[in-house]
Order: C-alpha cells, then structure tokens, then sequence
C-alpha cells in the first residue's frame, strides 16, 4: 500500500513478472500489465514490492538462474504499464553463479530499501546469500551475507534467507538443505551495512531448510521490546516461535529546569535526557536544538 492509498500487487509466472494496482481500497483493480519479460530459462520466480516515500520499488529474482530486476515508478504515476516503471541496475552477481528464487525486503527508516535474497550456484564455493541496499536516489549496493555452495550434500547449503530490522541492526534468518539444517541468522550495522557478525544458531535440527518468519522491520522497531521469529520444523511439521530483543532504546526520561531569570526576551532551559537519545524542545512556533545528552 503506497501512501496515496493505492493497493500494488506483483506476481511472477510464464516467463513474466507482473503487476496490477487497485485505486480504490481493493474494490476493484487495474489490468495485469507485464513489467519484466523474456526469462525464458525458467517460467518461475519471487517478487517483492516496497514503498519509500512516495515511489514504489518492485524487486524480481528468478528460479534457477532465469535473471533478476529491479523497477521503480512514482505512486501517483498515471499508469503502470512496462514503460512508466524505470528499470535500476543491480550489482552483478558472482562470476558463474546465477540468480534463484529466494528473496525478502524491507524498508529503513530512512528510506532505504533492504533484501536478502539466494543465489544459484551449484556445488561452488562462493556468492550464496547476500544483502541488497537500495539508496534512496536509487543505487543500488551489496554485500555477501554466506559464501558456500548452493548443492553440495557435505555443507550446509544455506537457504530461504528472511529479513528484518532491530532499533540499529539488519538481521538475516535462514536454514540449510543439508546438515545442520539448523536455523541461523546473522546482523550488521543498520547505518553502514556490509560486515557481518559471526552465524549465531537460532534453532538447532533436525530439519529447519524452510528458514523462518519474521515482522517488518517497521513493526520490530514501533513496539520495541522482543519480537517473534516462526519457524516451520519440517520433520515433524511443527512451529517454532523464538523471541529476539529487538534492541530499541527505552522511552527517554526527560529532566529539564529553568536556568536564571526570565527577561523580556523569554527564558533559558536546561534539558537532559537518559538513554543517549536527542532532545528537541518547542517554544511557541520556534523549535531550538540545544540540550546535553546523559551517557
């Protein structure tokens, strides 16, 4: 749902990805256009539509190596047809490795858009799980989140990668095809990603391939405390819900005085807050930045 209102659906199949919009609430919508064409290698895929601001992005990655593409076009666009929507340039991936259908994205809290997606790679050693980072003048950036073979029964074969965002880190789930098949996840800087932390195990086995579910990083960040993580058990058919702390900083306790003697002009306050959180005070219709910060 983009701010204006509009409902955005996308779907890929035979070869296509495509989209429609809905004006009004879902009652009815526009006609399926065709945005991306010509994968031929394989009829399937996985797409992802975001809204920053007021532009909404479109990200498709294909099965098995039928290709990937990223699309953005204004909310208000009069159409959605293949050539309002401009195409951006993602990085290349890997050198002999494709694209795969695995792929989950978010939106920072500045603008940013962020996914996790799987690449195709056989039993090579590289480019297997990686973050993509979309500025908000739309560039496009990356960086590996496992490097591993894709189809190799003596490693884990990591897999259906899902993401989400704490108060100031992006965190990455995902399970492995082979053993362990343990769910594991990974973080880095929300403000700088690329460097990784060490793989933490979130559930050992038997049988956690199909990764897991998580809230948007908007929701982990607005409720604050811990969050869920679901996470289908594949031998027995089970859920697993964990809680992770989502790492927001406590609502701020706000300790001001009056400093000196008021004059005609008006007054002076001091203000502290705990939590090593800003402070912005408001007199009247003139907004003032001055303040100290606690720790």
């Amino acid at each position: 749902r983009s701010p204006n209102g509009h409902l955005w659906a996308a779907m890929v199949a035979a070869n296509k990805v495509t989209v429609t919009r809905s004006t009004d609430g879902g009652a009815t919508w526009g006609a399926a256009q065709d945005v991306v064409t010509g994968w031929t290698l394989f009829p399937t895929g996985t797409v992802a539509l975001s809204v920053t601001g007021t532009t909404v992005v479109l990200l498709a990655t294909g099965n098995d190596g039928a290709g990937r593409a990223a699309l953005s076009i204004p909310q208000a666009s009069a159409s959605y047809a293949a050539a309002s929507w401009t195409t951006e340039t993602l990085p290349a991936l890997a050198s002999g490795i494709t694209s795969d259908d695995h792929l989950s994205m978010t939106v920072a809290p500045d603008g940013r858009v962020l996914a996790a997606a799987k690449t195709t790679n056989g039993a090579a050693n590289v480019q297997l799980l990686y973050l993509l980072v979309r500025s908000t003048g739309g560039v496009w950036s990356s960086s590996n989140i496992e490097i591993g073979p894709d189809d190799n029964p003596t490693e884990p074969g990591y897999t259906r990668p899902t993401i989400t965002l704490t108060y100031d880190k992006v965190l990455v789930a995902y399970g492995s095809i082979y053993a362990p098949q343990s769910l594991s996840y990974r973080t880095t800087s929300l403000a700088s990603p690329g460097t990784w932390s060490a793989r933490q195990t979130l559930h050992a086995g038997p049988n956690f391939m199909d990764g897991a579910q998580t809230p948007c990083g908007v929701t982990v960040r607005t409720a604050r405390g811990d969050f869920p993580i679901l996470a289908h058990q594949v031998t027995d058919g089970t859920i697993a819900l964990s809680w992770m702390a989502s790492d927001a900083l406590a609502a701020p306790t706000i300790v001001y005085k009056v400093v000196g003697a008021p004059t005609s002009d008006g007054f002076t306050v001091a203000v502290k807050s705990t939590g090593a959180q800003s402070v912005r005070i408001k007199s009247g219709s003139t907004y003032g930045t001055s303040g100290s910060v606690d720790g």
